[in-house]
Parts: structure tokens; sequence; C-alpha cells
């Protein structure tokens, strides 16, 4: 019986280890992480993208390096740009979607590497004709014009009626708070 308990006790502690070391794995790559982001270059704001055009150039921000294939193994869906805000508190990067290069994100993280809040700066999936222009300011501002156009189409659905045609524009203010999340403020 003294055997089993002892066997138990080995088995629990060679569990409690196993999760120790996941734990702390987990915590050197987002520490390793921060440090990576560290090392990006800054952006000059301010910063302005569009809908417009089809790809951002990735000439913009960080060259394909050592640096930036180690980011690409921690954060798999982006192609890192730069960071454009850093404090004591966060970092602010600015990547594009990996699938598509054409879709630009603002993402913020704290000290230890850890995603604080992230703002994708083109709506996904855009069933009409829409422009989106964002300029990132040096006072951690955001602002967003979003103009849509929504034509009608004839009776026979072949063609557009173009003295139907509706613009739309809609302009917001986004920040970056002191803790790096982002929040709308117009």
């Amino acid at each position: 019986m003294s055997r089993l308990i002892i066997l138990l006790l080995l088995f629990s502690c060679g569990q409690q280890a196993d999760k120790l070391d996941s734990a702390t794995m987990t915590d050197n790559k987002d520490s390793d992480l921060y440090g990576l982001l560290d090392q990006l270059p800054l952006l000059k704001t301010p910063l302005t993208f569009s809908s417009n055009n089809q790809t951002i150039k990735l000439s913009l921000g960080v060259k394909r390096n050592e640096l930036t294939s180690k980011i690409s193994r921690i954060i798999t869906d982006f192609n890192v740009l730069g960071k454009v805000y850093q404090t004591e508190e966060f970092i602010a990067i600015v990547s594009v979607i990996r699938e598509d290069n054409s879709t630009p994100v603002l993402t913020t993280y704290d000290k230890t590497g850890k995603e604080i809040d992230s703002f994708f700066m083109y709506p996904p999936n855009q069933d009409y004709y829409s422009t989106n222009n964002i300029t990132l300011n040096e006072s951690k501002e955001i602002s967003s014009i979003d103009s849509v156009l929504t034509r009608q189409k004839n009776k026979k659905r072949i063609g557009k009626i173009s003295s139907a045609d509706s613009l739309n524009v809609t302009k917001k203010i986004f920040r970056i708070n002191d803790k790096g999340e982002i929040e709308r403020i117009r």
C-alpha cells in the first residue's frame, strides 16, 4: 500500500512539473515576443492606409529578415510592418493579414508580450463599393473615414441606374488609451 502511495505522489509531482514547464514555455514565448517587437523600427506617423490600394507595400516597414522571421513564428497570421507606438505600458504594431497582404491590423501588446487589443482597419468581405481611409496619428488617435457607394440595378438586373447612386460617408475617431486598449471616442 505504501508503494502505491509513493507511486501516486511521484506521478502527481511529475504532472505538476509538466504543467509548470508548459506555463514557463508560454511565458517565455510571450516575453520573447515583446523583446522582438521592441527591436522593430518605429514607423513615422501620421500613417495613412486606404482600401483603394489593393496591396500594401511591405517596403513600408520591416524588410523580411531574421527578426521578422522570429516574429512570424510567434504571430503566425500576420506580416509585421513595424511598431507605431511604444509607451511604458504597451507596444502597438501594424501588420497585414498574411493571406491577403492588403488588410492592415493595429495590435497592442503589454510588457509580457500578451495581446491587449487589435483593430482591423478595413471591414471584411464587403459586398458593396466601399473605400476606407485610416490615419494613425502621432497622438495615438485613429481617424477612420468609410465611404460607401450604393448602386441600384435596373429591373432586368443587367445595368446600373447611375442617377440612383447614393454615397454615405462615416467618420469615426478611435484612440489607444494608456492601457493599450483601442476605444472609440467619436
